[in-house]
């Protein structure tokens, strides 16, 4: 009896083994998931969709076509692969704590990471489908809350739909532009959304009453929208390289950026609201004077066009993405930090 019960622990010893190996492997092994159709191997780490810092700064996540990757600031190096069982993300956010990831992925899920159930940076996190979305479509747009609880969601023929995160209900449907959905923020309570359309539309509108506030002057078909942390200005980028800022109070233009040559993909402020950022095909960062105008900084040296890009909660790092090339710099020198390449793409 003995020799059985031991034959029979060493059997589940051995079983529990070859599943901690082969989860090992898979962590790591990226090149056959969510593969295009008639694709036979991945190289890379699948094509980027948002990059976000941690709240307390110390880690920055990549979400991409196969799942969120994140990264120690200090040393650069992978410290986690969340996979999202074949879907890819395409946007995300902590929760205030920064224990947990809330993810939108196509096909309307959404998941959910609890960041503290595994420690060990050699093994995969599987996404918790906690929630499918029903009646979604494709996603043209999307933007969450600061604290994880609402998603909206920006569509081709110019709506937008927001969505109670924890429950998965619609909470409203509004037909915000005539075309398309290009760009879409929350302030950083979370009490008002920025709309930007193909109309040439950008609508400030009131969360909890889903009501239009007001509708500010967009001449350059705006792409890509950020709020300063006060929520006092919004500032957007679009066509031919233009970058503008409006002062929502008096919801007038403050301030025009000169200086890029091609398309805006995205923009941010500092933590501070001193310094906005802007990322452009025309393969370069650049830094201005939030209040002035003036450009303070630029930042080239990415190999293609400048898709993601975003302020670490200490403003001192600013972090940029060109297909599938990741770089961190320092937002006061400008200087690149020593390992600063991931490859993505792919």
């Amino acid at each position: 009896m003995k020799k059985v019960k031991k034959a029979f622990m060493i059997q589940v010893g051995l079983i529990f083994l070859l599943f901690i190996a082969q989860t090992c492997i898979h962590a790591q092994d990226y090149s056959q998931l969510n593969l295009p159709e008639g694709a036979k191997i991945r190289y890379g780490k699948g094509e980027i969709s948002d990059i976000k810092f941690t709240p307390d700064g110390s880690m920055y996540a990549v979400g991409s076509s196969i799942g969120i990757f994140l990264y120690d600031v200090q040393s650069n190096k992978q410290v986690r692969f969340l996979q999202s069982n074949q879907d890819a993300i395409f946007t995300f956010s902590f929760a205030n704590d920064g224990k947990a990831i809330i993810a939108a992925a196509e096909f309307g899920k959404m998941y959910i990471w609890d960041l503290q159930s595994v420690e060990d940076p050699n093994f995969v996190n599987i996404g918790k489908l906690y929630k499918r979305i029903q009646g979604i479509g494709y996603i043209w747009s999307s933007a969450i809350t600061n604290d994880a609880s609402i998603l909206a969601v920006g569509t081709g023929s110019g709506s937008i739909t927001l969505w109670n995160i924890q429950s998965g209900q619609q909470i409203a449907s509004i037909k915000a532009h005539k075309k398309s959905v290009n760009g879409l923020a929350f302030s950083s309570n979370g009490k008002t959304l920025a709309s930007s359309g193909e109309d040439n539309k950008i609508h400030l509108w009131d969360v909890p009453t889903q009501k239009r506030k007001f509708t500010l002057t967009d001449l350059f078909n705006a792409q890509t929208l950020a709020f300063s942390a006060d929520g006092k200005s919004l500032v957007g980028g679009g066509f031919g390289g233009s970058v503008q800022s409006w002062n929502l109070d008096s919801r007038t233009k403050l301030m025009s950026y000169y200086g890029h040559t091609d398309r805006i993909r995205a923009v941010a402020y500092s933590p501070n609201n001193k310094i906005v950022a802007s990322g452009s095909w025309d393969s370069t960062v650049r830094l201005w004077n939030a209040n002035s105008g003036k450009q303070i900084g630029i930042i080239s040296g990415y190999p293609l066009s400048v898709e993601r890009m975003g302020f670490a909660p200490n403003g001192n790092t600013v972090a940029g993405t060109a297909r599938g090339v990741i770089n961190l710099w320092d937002s006061n020198t400008r200087s690149k930090s020593p390992v600063v390449i991931e490859k993505h793409s792919g």
